[in-house]
């Protein structure tokens, strides 16, 4: 209570660490993190009154949809000459601006990178950095909503599976590689752990 009238213990509405199994959410002391097999999909995307085309890689198409920036590592000679142009987000079609940060690392996929939100902790830090609003298109039943648009209703690994078939019907996916990827997962249930905004109180 004394904390509270100093105002040091506040509401706010920020991403948590979601269980959709327990429907709680969850301490990070309480995350455990697994070497899950998953699939490193290079995605086609325009840039936007170019011919030129770009491919990112990702684990999580399902988050395309969420999208609000590409970046690459400032010492990536490879895309300087992107800096301010528009990327097209492929099948949600809206766009976004291509710019240099240095969290892209040079040497993981093509070394661009697709900030969804909220795919992991660098994307929930780097959408409070760059002050953007992010979309949350996992519900906390584990579903999809609006934001997925023809993909809402669907759990989430349906809905990757679902948007993986939908760029492989259009060619935009160059390759796919298994790879195991460090996730994190609930240590009461093993649930994967979904990130959900929600008002939750802070000390």
């Amino acid at each position: 209570i004394d904390l509270f009238h100093k105002n040091l213990i506040y509401e706010d509405e920020r991403i948590n660490n979601w269980d959709t199994k327990l429907q709680t959410t969850v301490a990070d002391s309480e995350i455990e993190y697994k070497e899950i097999p998953s699939t490193f999909n290079h995605v086609e995307w325009k840039i936007k009154d170019s011919k030129e085309k770009i491919i990112i890689a990702t684990t999580r198409p399902e988050l395309l949809c969420t999208c609000a920036m590409v970046i690459y590592n400032p010492e990536d000679k490879r895309y300087k000459h992107l800096k301010g142009k528009k990327a097209i987000v492929p099948i949600f079609n809206h766009e976004v601006v291509i710019q240099e940060h240095p969290s892209a690392q040079i040497d993981k996929g093509t070394g661009l990178v697709m900030m969804c939100s909220a795919g992991d902790i660098t994307d929930i830090q780097f959408f409070r950095e760059m002050n953007l609003k992010p979309k949350i298109a996992i519900n906390k039943d584990g579903k999809m909503n609006d934001f997925a648009g023809q993909f809402k209703g669907l759990k989430v690994k349906e809905a990757r599976e679902k948007i993986i078939e939908e760029l492989q019907k259009n060619n935009l996916i160059v390759k796919q590689d298994k790879i195991m990827h460090r996730t994190p997962v609930s240590e009461r249930t093993g649930a994967e752990i979904e990130f959900i905004e929600m008002p939750e109180y802070y000390l």
